[in-house]
């Protein structure tokens, strides 16, 4: 489980607690109306405090319902399962890897391109002609791009196809890969300095986190579990909770 995926759930449990809180606040409130109506009708008019009276017991007996309702829901609690698989994993290996010596060789000669294949990546919903400032691969081979001129967040499959289009607040400069299906990019105009995460889950883009920045933020990079972002004179670098560690 990420932290994106985390904080959804806690999100979805205190929606659901707001809501019963909303509607038992919503059925007091309504008892209460009814109640202070009688009081003051009295007794001058007997028959409207008869139907009032009737109306506050129906209402009674509705609040009392649905309070049992609630009493009957069973508890929720979020603990974490740990994957076993990870300590397997980690036991079978004989070490973190191998030395590799390699003579290096000064070449002063230019990359050259043995082949180009073009692949569009415009949608039904761009307006504008589309401006790729930044890309990343997943490990499942998916593409996440971000197209600056249409301010909006892309995904495409093994054959480059959009699968998924969001829309952004703003124009984003640049994107990269956290970890297996999460992605960050920048947001960056005017007012609007941000870092958003976004996770890939069965072909969607489903937005995460926002973090604030009180500069400019250009390009982003992750490494180590900390994101590197550059505001176009200086780099900083972040925790992924958005917190910073300090300005290099």
């Amino acid at each position: 489980m990420t932290l994106t995926e985390l904080d959804v759930s806690i999100a979805n449990l205190k929606t659901d607690f707001k809501k019963d809180v909303d509607n038992c606040n919503k059925l007091y409130e309504e008892l209460k109306s009814f109640r202070d109506a009688i009081h003051e009708i009295g007794e001058n008019n007997n028959e409207l405090v008869f139907v009032a009276n009737q109306k506050w017991l129906e209402m009674k007996k509705q609040s009392e319902s649905y309070i049992q309702e609630l009493s009957g829901k069973p508890g929720i609690s979020l603990s974490l399962q740990a994957n076993t698989n990870i300590e397997k994993y980690l036991s079978e290996l004989h070490g973190l890897g191998i030395i590799i010596h390699t003579d290096l060789v000064t070449s002063y000669r230019a990359l050259s391109v043995i082949c180009k294949t073009e692949f569009s990546v415009h949608s039904n919903e761009d307006t504008y002609l589309c401006s790729i400032s930044g890309v990343c691969f997943l490990l499942d081979s998916q593409i996440v791009l971000t197209d600056y001129s249409n301010a909006s967040l892309k995904l495409l499959n093994q054959k480059y196809e959009v699968i998924s289009r969001t829309p952004l607040v703003t124009h984003a400069h640049d994107i990269c890969h956290i970890c297996s299906s999460e992605v960050a990019i920048t947001l960056n105009k005017q007012a609007t300095h941000e870092v958003q995460l976004f996770t890939v889950d069965k072909g969607r883009l489903i937005k995460g986190r926002t973090h604030r920045l009180e500069h400019q933020c250009i390009g982003i990079s992750h490494r180590l579990g900390e994101l590197y972002i550059t505001s176009g004179s200086a780099l900083y670098k972040y925790s992924l909770r958005g917190e910073l560690i300090k300005k290099l």
